[in-house]
């Protein structure tokens, strides 16, 4: 069985009520390691290097990598944090994961049926569904599809080309400034799981079926993700985009209007 990194990136996740203990406990039912991406003590506002550096101290297949990059001037932290984190990696194999988001799916699939993908269609990653969790876990509002599984070789996370304005900013309408991307700036080779699981119905039959795939815990807290965006998330978009971005929700009101549907799924 071919071994899988797991990748994420973290600070601050006390003060802003992660539970990096839950998040990596999950990601080990699948990973074969878990490399986070963080920064140091100077830029850290609370004590999360620290118990990050108790779990890791506990648990070999717990790895850091420490980086100088600043979340709070650089535009294009998020990339290069999630880069560093992919470059920290052992493992041939890879899985990106934010901290919000819980990998789903038993383990020998994500081993074997995710490896299969890759060799059978010749590429370097699959697009793999996520399903929003909306305000209750038994609830969602919407599903979409990232670039969650992975080779390492060859594969960055940055923004892509072209996305990329003259003066050096990123149009965020075509660009998170993270996404996997090759060494000359262009979308990885991949292969999508929307061509089978086009509509909802599909989507839940795959993941009742214990299938390979993300769950998002984003939108069960509205209020803490409004106070997020506010204190945060806006103002590393507005430099990102260079210039005022107005589609980060920092009302709830904004949040307030999806019709949550059941999904049936035994989280």
């Amino acid at each position: 069985m071919d071994k899988i990194s797991l990748y994420t990136t973290c600070f601050n996740a006390i003060i802003n009520e992660f539970d990096l203990k839950n998040a990596i406990d999950n990601y080990l039912t699948v990973a074969d390691e878990v490399v986070i991406g963080t920064i140091g003590e100077p830029l850290m506002k609370d004590n999360t290097l620290s118990l990050l550096t108790e779990l890791s101290s506990n648990n070999e297949n717990i790895n850091l990598v420490i980086s100088d990059i600043n979340p709070y001037e650089d535009p294009l932290w998020d990339g290069k944090l999630k880069d560093a984190a992919l470059k920290g990696c052992s493992h041939d194999y890879c899985i990106q994961c934010d901290l919000d988001e819980r990998v789903w799916g038993a383990k020998n699939k994500w081993h074997d049926d995710m490896v299969d993908y890759i060799h059978t269609y010749n590429v370097k990653s699959v697009m793999l569904p996520v399903i929003n969790l909306y305000k209750h876990v038994d609830y969602y509002k919407d599903y979409g599809f990232k670039w969650y599984f992975h080779v390492k070789d060859g594969c960055n996370r940055g923004p892509v080309n072209f996305a990329k304005r003259d003066d050096k900013s990123i149009d965020v309408t075509k660009s998170d400034g993270t996404e996997l991307i090759t060494n000359d700036g262009n979308i990885v080779s991949y292969i999508s799981l929307s061509t089978y699981l086009q509509n909802d119905y599909r989507l839940l039959l795959y993941f009742k079926g214990n299938n390979p795939g993300i769950i998002h815990y984003g939108y069960l807290n509205l209020a803490r993700k409004v106070a997020l965006n506010k204190s945060f998330w806006k103002n590393a978009w507005s430099r990102l985009n260079g210039s005022i971005v107005n589609n980060v929700a920092t009302d709830i009101n904004d949040m307030e209007n999806y019709a949550p549907k059941w999904h049936g799924i035994n989280i």
